[in-house]
């Protein structure tokens, strides 16, 4: 539900907290979630920089381990804070360890619906050749960019005052 409602709030909203904010609006306000994953947004506002963001997620929850969602998520906040750009903020993602698969996209797809067409380099496309294989039943796409641009137009198809 946060990771959901903050790419949508990400494709309209400039603001890169405000997606934070509304994000939290959606997931149970009396959770563990919202709790741990609130006090890592408060940390992340307070960082001047991605390693200092990290420093302070790790040292607060650290302690549950490698790929644990309060933990992960406080570092796509702080990930989402300080990127310059969808590859940048990949990397800084990544950089950050533990979950660095799931979360390397799921920064990914935060980014790019934030910053939107233009702001990935050319370099993180070139070695899939435009081909794109899915294991999906009735699937026969194979162009990444064909997929790319299906995928742009779909939230004009379902408000058009966004087309």
């Amino acid at each position: 539900m946060f990771i959901a409602a903050a790419i949508a709030a990400a494709q309209v909203v400039s603001d890169r907290m405000e997606i934070i904010d509304i994000a939290l609006q959606y997931v149970p306000q009396k959770s563990r979630f919202y709790e741990r994953v609130s006090a890592c947004f408060a940390v992340i506002k307070d960082s001047d920089s991605w390693e200092e963001g990290y420093e302070r997620i790790n040292d607060k929850y650290g302690e549950y381990g490698h790929c644990r969602v309060y933990q992960e998520s406080g570092m796509l906040i702080n990930t989402l804070k300080f990127a310059e750009n969808v590859g940048h903020g990949i990397c800084i993602q990544v950089s950050q360890g533990a979950d660095t698969d799931s979360y390397g996209a799921t920064a990914g797809s935060l980014l790019g619906a934030y910053f939107g067409p233009g702001y990935l380099e050319e370099r993180w496309l070139e070695p899939f050749n435009d081909d794109i294989h899915s294991g999906m039943a009735w699937f026969f796409e194979r162009s990444l960019s064909n997929l790319a641009l299906r995928m742009g137009e779909l939230p004009g198809k379902i408000t058009p005052q966004l087309a």
